[in-house]
């Protein structure tokens, strides 16, 4: 499932969510805020799910759930944080 995430398409998606604004990206995604985990570039931080259901939608795949991505966070958990 994450294997279909390229660095370009994250890109695309930090850059719209630049554009938007965070609250307008979330809207427009169907996501909430992140109070845990996060993608940081050149020192912003972007709400992870988020950014990763933009780059799945945007990738014509179903429309996702906030939910969809939570039993991916235990993983995630014994990771350094992920800086572009």
């Amino acid at each position: 499932m994450l294997a279909n995430v390229t660095a370009a398409a994250v890109l695309g998606a930090v850059a719209e969510f630049d554009v938007f604004g965070r609250d307008a990206f979330l809207k427009k995604y169907g996501f909430g805020r992140s109070s845990s985990y996060f993608l940081v570039v050149e020192d912003r931080r972007y709400d992870s799910k988020a950014i990763c259901g933009a780059v799945f939608q945007g990738d014509s795949l179903s429309i996702l759930v906030d939910d969809t991505f939570t039993p991916l966070l235990s993983e995630a958990k014994s990771r350094p944080p992920l800086r572009i």
